[in-house]
């Protein structure tokens, strides 16, 4: 979340008309702590929304989700070239996502929820052209899909990508960032030669 953020605010400080749009599918972030640290200005309605700020949709329903960024897209494809915006839009996470149709059932229906494989695909079917073409920015989190071993020397089951958004990710992302476990031996010391860490004499510097 942190990095997405941060391009957010590199988008702004970089391009005079650009707008951020901010879904966070999960429900969780602080209207107060969040614009502290990622240094943003977040409105909650569009009457508030102005260029260099990031409207919050907190809608976890893909319908929604899709129309509303489809319809300011073609909006912004009708005004004149120069009076255009970009636009920076951060989806926390892909997972989190549900189609309407799966959102009504009830919870004792049976029934196969659309995964998150799905949910990309139909979401970049929509969003791909309009998006690259305009030059937009659309940014998802998602989490590592696995599934717990009860044999530890069983081989893993062959996945579509590691992400949720299968090998969809792999294919239509410009850049994948994977967040590893970081190990002592990944931090970057003040005195590159000395491989020992002291809080004092050799502080950590980066990872």
């Amino acid at each position: 979340s942190s990095e997405a953020f941060l391009v957010l605010k590199n988008l702004f400080a970089t391009r005079e008309k650009s707008r951020g749009v901010f879904v966070p599918a999960e429900g969780r972030w602080c209207p107060i702590r969040t614009p502290q640290r990622s240094g943003l200005k977040f409105v909650m309605g569009p009457a508030d929304w102005d260029n260099h700020t990031v409207l919050v949709l907190e809608t976890n329903v893909y319908d929604d989700v899709a129309d509303f960024l489809m319809s300011i897209v073609a909006t912004n494809r009708l005004r004149k070239p120069e009076d255009r915006e970009n636009l920076g839009v951060f989806i926390d996470p892909l997972d989190s996502l549900l189609l309407r149709s799966d959102l009504e059932k009830g919870i004792a229906d049976a029934y196969k929820v659309a995964g998150p494989q799905v949910i990309t695909k139909k979401l970049w079917a929509k969003m791909a052209m309009p998006f690259i073409k305009d030059g937009h920015i659309c940014i998802y989190s998602s989490q590592v899909t696995s599934a717990p071993k009860i044999d530890p020397y069983s081989k893993d089951p062959v996945r579509q990508g590691q992400s949720s958004g299968g090998f969809s990710i792999q294919h239509q992302a410009d850049t994948v960032l994977e967040f590893m476990n970081r190990n002592q031996s990944d931090y970057i010391l003040q005195n590159a030669g000395d491989k020992k860490y002291d809080e004092k004499k050799n502080p950590k510097v980066g990872h």
